[in-house]
């Protein structure tokens, strides 16, 4: 039987609301990876010890940077994979620090404007930077010509908000890559116009994607996995939303009722995701495709409330118990953890010093080709 490497894909959507954030996605996550390290800690015959490819060990959680090929974000989705593909961080590390974040940001001691918080958020992210990469300014764009785990964030221009544009941390030949730095990259992913400013680039201005739209970049991350392996097909690919927005209906004939439930559908990430689930999960093939979005609470959820994220904590729980789920976790475990090698070759997480980190090498029978998204090469 012919043997072909299987991408695996990580998507984290962005705010199906303005303040609903990517609280409960992070938690669904955090879970995946605590499970996979149990598994994985049972394969070497040591539970309860797993080893990370940067040589630590950790009884907790698996990092995402060491399973997955591709990890894209639109919105707080896009801060996410950044600090989790770019930056290499576990998934409690990159909930720590988001929340830490917002906390400064949303719950001074006095309430701060706009500006105040774009310019707030601009300053911790870099010390963010700095503290991991000992470079404020770390570029976007991987040091390692080809990195094992590549980043996608979404943005938009406000003259162009039909196609999302698309800031990489690998060298492609879509689009020339800007000098983007990681802390802008992160600002421009979260420009919602009444969180923080537009942000500028190279003369350009960028705002959130998932403001106008592009809430689920499960298209994207297809689109880019084709490009990125051509002669690979698809065999794991998680798709993480930021909780479900309810049943979107009229509630007035209005035009401002029309306006805002116009704005839910364009924002409706459930049905991009049902239109690719048909694609990919098809009868003969094993499941490929797993999508997982807290149910119920988050209609109503703002991430910047003082108890916002003990309550998406609290909805996340709940929605876990829940059988279905439970099992699609157990399944989706299962799939990441097949025919994953630990022989890892080490790689630079920033471009001006030497912390390493590991890479991973992967094969699977049977991949899903790329139906639906183009012929396999």
């Amino acid at each position: 039987m012919p043997t072909h490497r299987g991408i695996r894909v990580l998507t984290l959507d962005g705010e199906n609301t303005i303040h609903s954030g990517v609280s409960s996605a992070l938690e669904t996550l955090r879970l995946i990876m605590h499970r996979v390290a149990w598994k994985e800690s049972e394969t070497i015959g040591d539970r309860g010890t797993f080893p990370h490819s940067d040589g630590s060990a950790s009884d907790d959680e698996a990092l995402p940077c060491d399973y997955f090929d591709i990890i894209v974000g639109s919105g707080d989705g896009g801060w996410a994979a950044i600090m989790l593909g770019r930056l290499r961080l576990s998934v409690s590390q990159t909930i720590e620090a988001y929340h830490k974040i917002h906390s400064a940001i949303h719950h001074s001691k006095s309430p701060l404007s706009t500006i105040q918080k774009s310019i707030q958020f601009e300053s911790m992210l870099k010390d963010f930077v700095k503290k991991r990469c000992k470079n404020a300014n770390e570029l976007l764009l991987d040091p390692e010509a080809k990195p094992k785990c590549r980043v996608v964030i979404l943005a938009m221009t406000p003259t162009n908000m039909q196609f999302p544009i698309l800031f990489r941390s690998y060298r492609s030949r879509q689009h020339p890559l800007k000098g983007c730095k990681i802390w802008e990259a992160i600002r421009v992913s979260t420009a919602l116009p009444s969180v923080h400013l537009p942000y500028t680039i190279e003369g350009q201005m960028y705002i959130a994607a998932s403001g106008a739209g592009h809430c689920n970049p499960i298209e994207t991350a297809l689109k880019e996995a084709k490009e990125i392996f051509p002669n690979d097909g698809l065999f794991c690919v998680i798709s993480l939303g930021s909780g479900h927005p309810g049943h979107i209906t009229l509630q007035g004939s209005d035009l401002t009722s029309i306006a805002e439930t116009t704005i839910q559908l364009v924002r409706d990430a459930e049905r991009v995701s049902d239109n690719v689930q048909s694609r990919l999960n098809i009868k003969e093939q094993p499941r490929v495709f797993f999508r997982f979005n807290v149910d119920q609470g988050l209609q109503h959820y703002v991430v910047s409330s003082k108890d916002g994220y003990a309550d998406a904590w609290s909805h996340s729980m709940s929605y876990f118990q829940q059988q279905q789920v439970n099992m699609g976790i157990d399944e989706a475990v299962d799939c990441l953890c097949t025919h994953r090698s630990l022989n890892q070759q080490h790689t630079n997480i920033c471009n001006d010093h030497s912390q390493q980190l590991g890479t991973k090498q992967i094969s699977a029978q049977y991949p899903v080709t790329f139906k639906g998204v183009g012929k396999r090469s």
